[in-house]
């Protein structure tokens, strides 16, 4: 083993030499963490910056958290049952945060939320009004139609016409429709 020089400290574990010491009262970060840079700067930035978002063909600026909402809310109607239990809690949370915050008196007192199976969604779409229960079969209703159709500006072969008039509560508005269209 090497002998001990104690003249300069001694190299070895825990003793590097004498040159690359940290020197006594000077910081090893003089300049420390740039300002602005933690992550939640950075997120807070993210989540409060404007962008622009077409909603039926036109632009318009909106906060980044409220577009992304507004997505998973179209997602869940389009019948995506995550984007519909995500939905739920984000409605359930602000619904808690609305009944414990002592407002206005004008405030919402009572929100019921029901849950429907999403295996039967013809429920939900009879309560929000694109389908009615006709005999024994559900019926598409005509506003739907016509959305659907000036939305896509798809051409309709004979059957399809068929199908779609079989499946609407008014038969025939679909000729109606397609002519105005």
């Amino acid at each position: 083993m090497g002998e001990f020089n104690r003249s300069i400290g001694g190299i070895g574990y825990k003793r590097p030499p004498a040159h690359s010491r940290f020197v006594k009262g000077k910081s090893g970060n003089p300049n420390g963490r740039p300002k602005g840079t933690h992550v939640g700067s950075t997120l807070a930035n993210l989540i409060n910056q404007t962008i622009t978002v077409t909603l039926e063909g036109i632009p318009r600026k909106m906060p980044l958290t409220e577009a992304l909402a507004m997505s998973l809310a179209h997602r869940a109607l389009a019948g995506n049952t995550a984007a519909a239990r995500e939905f739920m809690k984000i409605v359930e949370k602000v619904a808690a945060e609305q009944k414990n915050a002592e407002e206005k008196p004008d405030r919402i007192e009572r929100m019921v939320i029901s849950w429907v199976d999403p295996k039967e969604c013809n429920t939900s779409l009879e309560k929000l009004g694109v389908i009615k229960r006709l005999e024994e079969t559900w019926r598409i209703q005509t506003w739907v139609i016509e959305a659907a159709l000036n939305r896509n500006r798809i051409a309709l072969n004979d059957g399809d016409r068929t199908l779609l008039g079989n499946s609407m509560v008014d038969r025939d508005a679909l000729e109606a429709i397609l002519q105005s269209g």
